[in-house]
């Protein structure tokens, strides 16, 4: 099942942070030091990706998937920093990146496809 990102728009530019799904169970980041919860979700420190790569035909980052576990509840979890690498690819006529994998230490990874809005939803990337 499709899950929507927090990157609404198209990919025109290296995002810093990427969210996943609507509950923001995980964060594409940096590493920090910090332990985020879900309470500290509007001010925690996620870091930034570090793309290494960005041109016209492709990017690559590195960073951390920042997942959370739901003990001793989902609302109290700590997020959890994994090692990942996110490769945009496949630009359009406009040069925006319409797909993107993501590669973490954590899961299996994600393939990400850029879709255009339809009624009355936005557009958006959604993960498979």
């Amino acid at each position: 099942m499709p899950i929507r990102s927090a990157v609404p728009g198209p990919l025109r530019s290296r995002p810093r942070l990427v969210t996943l799904g609507v509950d923001s169970s995980s964060v594409l980041g940096g590493f920090t030091r910090a332990h985020p919860t879900q309470q500290d979700l509007g001010t925690a420190d996620f870091g930034s990706l570090d793309w290494t790569v960005w041109n016209a035909r492709q990017g690559w980052a590195t960073g951390a998937e920042w997942s959370k576990g739901c003990f001793p509840s989902c609302a109290q979890a700590t997020y959890v920093p994994h090692k990942l690498k996110i490769h945009v690819y496949d630009p359009n006529s406009h040069g925006i990146f319409q797909q993107m994998k993501v590669i973490s230490t954590r899961s299996v990874g994600f393939h990400a496809m850029r879709l255009a809005g339809v009624g009355d939803l936005p557009s958006g990337w959604a993960w498979g």
